[in-house]
């Protein structure tokens, strides 16, 4: 439906873009030249355009098989036919047919006759390395007739143009010349216009090491392709992405995609020797070289089966890959073979060639020596030098020795060291516990005293309660003192406890307050028994010989991802007296030698510090800040 779709669109095209002209008749006396049957063909021509290839030649045999003979007969159905033969190595049929439509060259409309011009144009270009000043000056004369007067095909000239460009190296000018051809073309929202339009700037991108603008294009043409049935279009496309892998260095990729390429060239048979090179370079780059030897033989085979001249760039692949398996003989013979051919293909050359082509061949094929007798002298240089690469490889073998042992040595020192770092970290371990239990006595020697107190005012029931109270809390503080952090909520508990017997002790003479400000207290994790040091000489030494009422508070607060712990009393503040700052720093030693061991060791913030409070009702006060970092359950 699509294809109608576009045979209309085309025709009504040409309707408006072609001028009327009378019928005229042949000079040789045929049959006149029907003015609607040049607007048909030329419709059928535009509508092949959005064809893939191979679906072209049954629809040009169809349309020619019409039951008038008109367009079979006419010089439009000799140019259809010889689009039959343009892809296929007969090209004497192709110009047998095509002098057909030139010779009745002046009676054709300057819409045909455009097409004819353009067709002989790319022809000149199709098969030579670079296009001539004569093709050159003759592209930029159709260019002026072009902004003169524009036809329905005039994006062919920008096609022959970009190809003509690319020829002369003139990449910059190619791009330009391409994006016009796509610009100017009838049917450029159709999928084969644009697959084509894509693959030509995929190829432009790739000369010019392009890499975003080729990955562009090649996305766009795999977009393209799906749910088609070019299969053509899809061998290109692999062969396109091959080459990208190719660029970016993702061999081993583009090795998967040049086999997809071999393979849908396989399937449609269109298998050239070109393939086999593509697909040998990519076993040649993954330096699977067993299976590239393979390959560009292969392909030599099947160029001399079809007589393709030109095969330097497969000797010289193959010549390349024995040269990196290290075979300098064989590397020899290909070099040889590659001149033996060249020499066969100069002999074989066509004494009716164009003098400028005989003449660019001849400096090749000049080159081609050159190149072969440099070769050659580089290959038999490094047949002498095998020996000095045989002593080297022995060289490098005994370093390789030596390396490996002093590889295996610095690892027996690195090991050395980690143990030796384990060892540290055990004794740092060691060292915090003992530090923590250096607070055990300290709280043990206090709480007897208190204990012997009771006793001697033989207050039993007091004592009795006393020392339950007091085995709970050790058996308590025992069970904190196995591990290295707790819980805050356990610690917390453990603080309450000890309050609660101190409070006993000192007839409830002070009160206490806990301010948590919504702290995680089960989440949160604290040193065991941090706490208590400073909880104990608020009591002992704050609330000593005071005539009010004491009052304690804990205050925690979140801030900056560190844990901050008030302890403040409304006691007496510092004294100068000898043996309560003793008892003071002792407490105080033992809690930085802690922190030291647990925080500042990791490089983590730690700290505490005491000052006096002035703002207090009764005495002076002391507030402790203790600052520890967040740690998590």
């Amino acid at each position: 439906m699509m294809r109608i779709v576009c045979f209309f669109i085309a025709l009504l095209a040409v309707s408006s873009c072609t001028e009327q002209r009378p019928v005229d008749s042949d000079k040789s006396g045929e049959s006149a030249i029907s003015f609607p049957l040049a607007q048909q063909s030329l419709a059928l021509y535009l509508g092949l355009d959005t064809i893939p290839t191979l679906e072209r030649k049954p629809i040009i045999e169809k349309a020619l098989a019409q039951p008038d003979a008109a367009l079979a007969h006419s010089p439009y159905g000799a140019y259809l036919k010889s689009l039959l033969f343009y892809n296929s190595p007969q090209q004497d049929s192709v110009m047998f047919y095509f002098d057909q439509s030139l010779a009745v060259y002046e009676d054709l409309d300057m819409t045909w006759q455009r097409l004819i011009t353009y067709t002989q144009l790319n022809q000149e270009i199709k098969h030579h390395r670079v296009a001539s000043l004569a093709v050159m000056e003759q592209l930029y004369q159709q260019l002026e007739e072009v902004h003169k007067h524009s036809t329905i095909l005039d994006y062919q000239l920008y096609d022959i143009l970009a190809k003509a460009y690319f020829l002369n190296r003139d990449i910059d000018q190619s791009i330009k010349y391409t994006e016009l051809y796509f610009a100017h073309h009838p049917f450029r929202d159709n999928r084969v216009i644009q697959s084509r339009f894509y693959d030509i700037s995929f190829l432009l991108a790739a000369e010019v090491q392009d890499r975003d603008k080729a990955f562009y294009a090649l996305t766009q043409l795999k977009n393209l392709l799906k749910g088609s049935g070019d299969e053509i279009a899809k061998t290109r496309y692999f062969d396109m992405e091959a080459r990208y892998f190719a660029m970016i260095g993702s061999y081993e990729e583009a090795l998967n995609s040049s086999k997809r390429y071999f393979h849908y060239s396989q399937k449609t048979n269109q298998l050239h020797p070109m393939v086999y090179n593509n697909l040998a370079t990519s076993f040649e780059r993954n330096q699977q070289y067993d299976d590239a030897i393979h390959y560009y033989k292969e392909g030599i085979a099947l160029a001399q089966q079809m007589k393709i001249r030109e095969q330097n760039h497969l000797y010289g692949g193959l010549s390349q890959v024995y040269k990196r398996k290290g075979d300098y003989q064989q590397a020899l013979v290909a070099l040889d073979s590659s001149f033996a051919h060249a020499t066969r293909m100069k002999e074989k050359m066509n004494a009716d060639k164009l003098h400028e082509l005989e003449i660019q061949y001849q400096t090749k094929q000049k080159d081609i020596e050159i190149t072969t007798l440099k070769e050659n002298f580089l290959l038999q240089q490094k047949n002498f030098q095998q020996q000095r690469w045989i002593s080297l490889f022995a060289v490098i073998f005994v370093v390789a020795v030596l390396l490996y042992g002093l590889i295996l040595y610095r690892q027996r020192l690195l090991s050395e060291k980690n143990r030796r770092l384990e060892m540290q970290n055990k004794k740092m371990e060691l060292e915090q516990r003992m530090l923590q239990l250096q607070l055990n006595p300290h709280f043990i020697y206090n709480a007897i005293a208190n204990l012997q107190g009771f006793i001697n005012q033989e207050n039993k029931t007091k004592a009795n309660r006393y020392l339950v109270a007091l085995s709970k809390l050790m058996r308590h503080i025992l069970e904190l003192n196995r591990r290295d952090f707790v819980s805050l909520a356990e610690d917390i508990d453990a603080v309450e406890n000890y309050l609660r017997v101190q409070q006993m002790r000192y007839n409830h003479s002070f009160d206490y307050q806990i301010n948590t400000h919504g702290v995680d207290l089960d989440e949160l994790l604290i040193p065991p028994m941090l706490l208590q040091p400073f909880i104990e000489n608020a009591i002992e030494h704050g609330f000593k010989n005071i005539d009010y009422r004491g009052v304690l508070t804990l205050t925690l607060e979140e801030k900056e991802q560190q844990l901050y712990l008030y302890i403040r009393d409304n006691g007496r503040g510092f004294q100068d007296e000898p043996s309560t700052a003793q008892k003071q720093s002792l407490s105080q030693i033992i809690t930085q030698e802690r922190l030291e061991v647990l925080f500042l060791a990791k490089k983590q913030r730690a700290f505490f510090h005491l000052h006096s409070l002035n703002d207090t009702s009764s005495g002076s006060g002391v507030e402790v800040v203790l600052c520890i970092p967040i740690l998590y359950s």
